[in-house]
């Protein structure tokens, strides 16, 4: 997939200031002023959420301060970014917070996945949580055993014996091993076994493991047939090593699937067990197979997925049968095999078939950019509903499979051949180039839009998913040099578009309330208190009874708001919308706020012939800043329309569209002045108003005031703390704010301030003395 472009300005600023934050932290860390660090690596980790080390020396800083918390945040680093560190650390705040054994359960995993540090406090460390013993091994390849004065251990590499001492550096029966055990009396010490595969594999990431210089040879590909095969059964493929809540979840829901009454040969469900290090995953296999649901197969070790994959798709070829091959971490819907298969059998030349997903790159849905949620059963149910009324069995031609849920017709499969394991190890790039050695013989790959799947992703590899995509995608590129290219010609194009689209407007007549008239809300795409008033509308025209639609501008264009796909390109496109509001009965239009749209978008109620309220939430109508704003953010002072003209010349105007503001304020008075009602926050702003519209009768309507608490003074002579609450601009009173701060510095006021938000100034509020920003 392409990747992104450079960062923009906010992120490069965000990114200093994070930087700046973290110099902080550490200064009063070296200070010993903890809970002054701790503010200041919150606010870092703030302003890159997506910095795993900041997050590391977070973490670490609480184990100061808090053990508790430190274990939550060690936690959650171990889950999103899979690292020694932080499991060494996750160790370290379990002993301290009182959890021994979560603490020698945590050491084992860092000991027996992760090269050792050479030296460090981990030693001192694991001699207390081992008293009976515990072994690593070096990022060189030596073996460390502890605490000293016990009894030589018995070493076994891949479970035959080897003569391996302390501090030796590894014999050569194990540089092509898998697994080193150290036991003690028939038992495993804490870090045994160490995993060798995952341990090189972690070293190789750190250091950009080299693509292999020499292939095994591959027979090339037979061409597909001239004529569509009769169709075969299937056996659907689950490689297993992990999780097994969403292991048994997945398997459920494949069992479910099948048709009833339909003989257990004609659709196989073949596990493949992954020498799973969870018991009662391996128990609640040999039930299914006890109860013949499922055929399985288990490893002695752990191969990878390709390999585990192939052991599946060997039985299917044998046999031959299809094969689905489908990651443990999806949930499908019923009939989903036979929905898949009906777009494999469309055509000759077709050789795989895979679903639309929640999580699956070139075949995500709803955002076709990733990111979406991952639907539960139920759910997951519905869409599959939705899309096989909306797509049916049409099959899109795609330049590749993606391995999550993939459909291999037989004989493509035994044209092709397996998923090369050798070459891609533990997983990821192995289907693409399985699709690219097909389509070199002249197989098609196609989409099935007809058919939803939901995906978890990257539940087997945790953080070294990156690790693994990057290894696997240079090798992809050396192999098929062609294939990124093919990639970025289908993203560009979108062929999949017109199918996402009709399933968005399924999903969206779904949301419609029986029998109910659509309210269009037009609204910019900025959040703040506009959005927050469109979401309380929404709330209420759906308690009304009435179904909303929120219109928001994109580039070019504009997007109903939950539905990424019902994007219309303006004015190409403006029929289509058209189309869409009158068959959604659209009784009338609100205008929050037209910053952003084109400004064909005021001819909606006129074209479709329905009545619209104004909902006045700034000045736009009259200003194109917007906000009456002048010189540092200060009130303008309204002038005659020549001094506005100025005030753009000098300042800018934030409107999207170039026109005057005598030519905005004349189209203003039309649409306000044909509006059913205009609704305003205040008094004031109704007095404002009148000014340039006289004939304008404006209804006040207060915004909701939030929930106010009663809060007692406090009871030391400690600093009080004002906090305030948003994104502080200058219209917003931010030179009030440092003027304040300021103010209480320079006369040593007992006062402090805490913007719980952002601003547009960060740096000058911080250097004040008087202010933290969160």
């Amino acid at each position: 997939m392409p990747g992104k472009g450079a960062p923009d300005k906010a992120s490069e600023d965000a990114a200093r200031a994070a930087r700046v934050a973290w110099r902080q932290g550490q200064a009063a860390l070296r200070g010993d002023q903890v809970d002054v660090a701790l503010r200041w690596l919150d606010r870092a980790c703030r302003l890159a959420p997506r910095d795993n080390l900041l997050r590391l020396g977070l973490a670490t800083a609480w184990l100061r301060q808090d053990a508790v918390q430190a274990a939550r945040l060690f936690l959650a680093l171990t889950e999103s970014h899979d690292v020694r560190e932080a499991w060494l650390g996750l160790a370290v705040a379990r002993a301290q917070s009182g959890d021994r054994s979560g603490a020698v359960a945590t050491l084992g995993v860092a000991l027996g996945r992760f090269a050792a540090p050479e030296d460090g406090d981990w030693v001192a460390l694991a001699d207390g949580l081992a008293p009976l013993g515990w072994c690593a091994l070096t990022g060189l390849g030596v073996l460390r055993l502890g605490p000293a004065g016990l009894p030589a251990p018995e070493i076994l590499v891949d479970d035959h014996v080897v003569r391996w001492h302390a501090d030796e550096a590894s014999p050569r029966a194990a540089r092509k091993a898998r697994w080193l055990s150290v036991r003690r009396d028939g038992r495993d010490v804490v870090g045994s076994p160490i995993d060798l595969g995952a341990r090189r594999l972690d070293a190789g990431m750190a250091a950009d493991v080299p693509v292999p210089a020499e292939w095994p040879p591959i027979r090339p590909a037979e061409p597909p047939p001239a004529r569509i095969p009769p169709v075969r059964p299937v056996d659907i493929v689950v490689p297993v090593y992990r999780d097994m809540a969403a292991t048994m979840a997945c398997l459920d829901s494949v069992l479910a699937a099948r048709p009833r009454g339909a003989r257990v040969s004609h659709m196989r469900v073949i596990v493949i067990d992954d020498a799973s290090p969870e018991p009662a995953l391996a128990a609640a296999l040999d039930r299914l197979v006890a109860r013949r649901r499922i055929v399985l197969v288990r490893h002695g070790r752990n191969l990878g997925f390709p390999a585990a994959a192939n052991a599946g798709l060997r039985l299917a070829r044998a046999s031959g049968h299809d094969a689905l091959l489908l990651n443990a971490d999806t949930l499908v819907a019923p009939h989903f095999p036979a929905r898949l298969r009906a777009a494999a059998y469309a055509a000759p030349d077709i050789g795989t078939a895979c679903p639309l997903s929640n999580n699956a790159t070139i075949l995500s849905y709803p955002d076709p950019g990733g990111g979406n949620a991952m639907p539960d059963l139920v759910e997951t149910t519905r869409l599959a509903d939705l899309a096989w009324h909306a797509n049916g069995a049409a099959p899109v031609e795609i330049p590749t499979g993606v391995g999550f849920c993939m459909y291999l017709r037989h004989d493509c499969l035994r044209a092709v051949g397996l998923l090369r394991a050798k070459i891609f190890g533990r997983g990821y790039g192995e289907e693409n180039d399985f699709c690219m050695r097909a389509a070199t013989a002249g197989w098609r790959h196609v989409a099935a839009p007809g058919v939803f799947v939901a995906h978890a992703g990257e539940a087997s590899f945790g953080a070294q998913a990156a690790g693994l995509r990057a290894r696997n995608a240079a090798i992809l590129a050396r192999l098929h040099p062609a294939y990124a290219a093919r990639v970025a010609a289908h993203v560009a194009a979108d062929p999949l578009l017109p199918a996402r689209r009709r399933l968005d407007i399924f999903r969206a007549r779904a949301s419609r309330p029986p029998a109910a008239e659509a309210v269009v809300l037009i609204t910019h795409a900025d959040g703040g208190g506009v959005a927050r008033a469109v979401t309380e509308r929404c709330v209420a025209l759906r308690a009304a009874g009435a179904w909303p639609i929120v219109l928001a501008p994109v580039e070019n264009g504009v997007q109903v708001e939950g539905f990424p796909n019902l994007r219309f390109t303006l004015p190409e496109d403006f029929c289509l919308l058209l189309s869409l509001l009158r068959e959604a009965r659209t009784e009338r239009i609100e205008f929050h706020h037209t910053l952003g749209h084109s400004p064909q978008i005021l001819a909606l109620p006129r074209v479709l012939g329905v009545a619209y309220v104004v909902h006045v939430h700034d000045y736009h109508w009259v200003c194109p800043r917007l906000v009456l704003s002048g010189d540092a953010g200060r009130y303008c002072g309204e002038p005659d329309i020549a001094g506005c003209d100025a005030c753009i010349r000098q300042r800018g105007s934030l409107l999207s569209e170039k026109i005057s503001v005598g030519d905005l304020r004349a189209r203003s008075a039309r649409i306000l002045g044909g509006a059913r009602a205009v609704i305003v926050p205040s008094e004031d702003v109704a007095a404002r108003l009148a000014r340039y519209f006289p004939d304008l009768h404006s209804r006040v309507q207060s915004p909701a005031s939030p929930t106010r608490a009663v809060i007692a003074p406090p009871v030391t002579a400690a600093r009080r703390r004002i906090a305030v609450i948003g994104a502080i601009g200058a219209e917003k009173g931010f030179h009030i704010l440092v003027d304040l701060a300021r103010d209480a510095a320079a006369t040593d006021k007992n006062l402090e301030f805490v913007v719980v938000g952002h601003t547009i100034g960060d740096t000058a509020l911080l250097r004040t003395g008087r202010v933290f920003i969160t």
